[in-house]
């Protein structure tokens, strides 16, 4: 299970920002709008608070800078979930992705599952202890994401949810069965599942970008 109270006691310690910017300068340099303070988090937990049998879920990888963040330094395994079906500038994501494990020797470790995040059948996931959810920010797609995904979380566990304050618009591809929130839809799918899940907690939200919801998990049944 993951160690809940070291991670709770760490992330009240301040950190050396410059030490942190220069310890993952290299991925930041990479295509991606992953903050290092980010990459800190994740690092962190994947490198010392999981047990051996736990593993790492990200849900929308983008580039894979907060994947290559959470596995440096560490043999922590991985499952991504992501179409990577995007045209860049500079070539497909698909392309750039699988580029940037080769790049930092992660290629191992990761199990890619190219579909989105609502047709895949959860049971193919190993158990998961650090939940990093940067998928489909439009009403609704958050809340099921939390949810359905919840069921393969180690009973002690670590989610973090990506743009927590970022502005909805009316222009959203939302979830069947949800209402369009066009000011803040992923803060209200993730406060609702927080309001339905007695086992998670809201430890705080970053200041960075959008901010992320940082959460702990226990569960007690």
């Amino acid at each position: 299970m993951a160690n809940i109270d070291k991670f709770r006691r760490w992330l009240k310690e301040p950190s050396d920002l410059e030490a942190v910017t220069e310890r993952f300068k290299e991925e930041a340099a990479w295509h991606s709008w992953c903050k290092p303070e980010t990459m800190n988090i994740l690092n962190y937990i994947t490198s010392e608070c999981l047990d051996e049998d736990e593993s790492y879920l990200e849900i929308g990888t983008f580039m894979g800078t907060s994947l290559i963040a959470a596995l440096k330094d560490n043999q922590v395994l991985a499952s991504v979930i992501d179409p990577l079906q995007d045209v860049t500038a500079v070539g497909t994501t698909y392309d750039l992705w699988n580029k940037a494990l080769i790049k930092f020797g992660i290629q191992d470790r990761v199990s890619l599952y190219r579909t989105s995040c609502e047709t895949l059948n959860e049971s193919v996931l190993p158990k998961v202890g650090l939940y990093y959810y940067d998928g489909n920010h439009d009403s609704g797609h958050t809340y099921e994401g939390l949810k359905k995904f919840e069921k393969t979380l180690s009973d002690h566990s670590i989610i973090m949810v990506d743009c927590y304050n970022i502005i909805g618009g009316h222009s959203q591809r939302v979830f069947p069965g949800h209402r369009l929130d066009i000011n803040y839809p992923v803060k209200t799918d993730v406060d609702r599942w927080l309001a339905e899940n007695p086992d998670a907690t809201l430890e705080t939200i970053t200041p960075w970008w959008h901010g992320q919801a940082i959460i702990t998990y226990r569960r007690t049944q």
